[in-house]
């Protein structure tokens, strides 16, 4: 397992296709973004598109014994969602970043080590945490070799 340096980098807002899971249950997460991406690719397929970007999921809030979150793609304009699929309009604005490289198991050490670097410079995270999956994972899938990108967006602390 590798991450990089966290770093500042500006996010710009992006057009995407989201299923919503709120209120799901701390082990109900992994099932709900199994069922959650088959949707959305159907979908997707059933118009003739493709995903413009990694799959992602967008935390409304950090994950507790409840989750509250978006997963999807970027897509493109012209996709006509059916429920559960909905569209939306992902934030932009400043965001605290890293690279973890590893397993998805090691993701909730990243967000921490990530949050701790954001206090760290004075900052404050405001809500909103992306994960972006840069590696499509799969069974053939090197689990030590996947990368995603974690972004917590961030405000000045006064």
């Amino acid at each position: 397992m590798t991450e990089q340096t966290p770093a500042l980098v500006t996010i710009d807002p992006r057009h995407v296709a989201v299923v919503s899971g709120l209120g799901l249950p701390a082990e109900d997460v992994r099932s709900f973004f199994d069922s959650a991406f088959r949707t959305l690719h159907r979908q997707l397929e059933g118009q003739h598109l493709a995903p413009g970007g990694p799959a992602f999921a967008w935390f409304l809030s950090p994950p507790g014994d409840t989750t509250d979150v978006q997963v999807g793609h970027e897509i493109d304009l012209s996709f006509v969602p059916a429920a559960p699929v909905d569209t939306l309009q992902l934030p932009g604005g400043q965001a605290a970043q890293l690279v973890h490289e590893g397993s998805y198991d090691g993701l909730g050490p990243a967000w921490q080590r990530l949050v701790e670097w954001v206090r760290e410079q004075g900052l404050d995270a405001h809500g909103g945490m992306l994960e972006e999956y840069l590696t499509e994972p799969g069974p053939d899938v090197d689990a030590d070799g996947m990368r995603t990108r974690l972004s917590c967006f961030i405000t000045r602390q006064e």
